[in-house]
């Protein structure tokens, strides 16, 4: 999984708000060494930074992210279910 976070909105020297994108690929290979297409999947978050609670915003990044994490596992296994064998 590869995590991306960028800022979206920025008044004067401050960000506002970040988003985070998080990114997959996987592909399946059979006994006789036959590989599936590369499957990509993404999504992504955006939450609002408080810089009077700058501990809360990264908690709260950090919730997103491992939440994003397990979206994507559940994206993956619902591609799984879909794909034809190979």
């Amino acid at each position: 999984v590869v995590i991306n976070q960028n800022p979206v909105a920025i008044r004067g020297k401050e960000i506002k708000e970040y988003e985070i994108t998080a990114h997959s690929g996987f592909m399946l290979q059979n006994r006789k060494g036959k590989q599936s297409e590369l499957q990509q999947i993404s999504n992504s978050r955006r939450y609002a930074l408080d810089n009077q609670q700058v501990l809360g915003s990264d908690n709260e990044a950090q919730i997103l992210i491992e939440e994003m994490a397990q979206d994507l596992a559940a994206k993956i296994l619902r591609r799984l279910a879909k794909m034809p064998s190979l």
